[in-house]
């Protein structure tokens, strides 16, 4: 299950199961309490033939949405030319990214370059604030099947991390 419009922080999640009536009492219960924000998911796995009951209660907020920062690349943010890659980062968040690096990774995910990027300011006046990062890597470095992302390195969670990577 994706989270998407719920509140940030610490959920207390109750899951068990159910007869056929809708005044069955629920058994088998088990609870656990997970981080749970938008773009983030929970795992579930259900019972055959018998009705799955979730509950979830917020039972620590986390830093509003609005309070993060937020970094993003896309595959058309990424140009290699020889053996040096430039990666345009774009700031969308509600408040000023901090210093981040982009990482070059191979298949395995042994990291095969990456290059600093300084702190970039939010789009408050809604123009867009961007920085094109580049790096040089190994010639002939087979990073097919691989990934370039951006790693923050502040303590503020992001809006989101679903933007952060690109897979080649």
């Amino acid at each position: 299950m994706t989270g998407w419009e719920i509140d940030p922080g610490k959920w207390q999640i109750t899951q068990g199961t159910r007869g056929n009536g809708d005044s069955d009492p629920v058994e088998a219960t088990s609870t656990r309490t997970e981080n749970f924000e938008r773009s983030r998911s929970l795992d579930f796995t259900f019972a055959p033939h018998t009705t799955t009951v979730l509950e979830l209660r917020l039972v620590e907020k986390g830093i509003p949405y609005w309070s993060r920062p937020d970094l993003g690349i896309s595959a058309d943010d990424v140009q290699v030319e020889g053996n040096r890659m430039k990666v345009t980062l774009h700031s969308l968040g509600a408040v000023d990214a901090p210093a981040s690096k982009v990482v070059l990774r191979a298949r395995d995910g042994k990291v095969i370059a990456t290059a600093n990027a300084n702190a970039l300011k939010a789009p408050l006046d809604l123009l867009p604030k961007t920085e094109v990062v580049s790096h040089t890597h190994p010639p002939n470095v087979d990073y097919k099947d691989g990934s370039v992302s951006i790693e923050i390195t502040g303590k503020l969670p992001e809006i989101t991390e679903l933007n952060n990577r690109v897979q080649f």
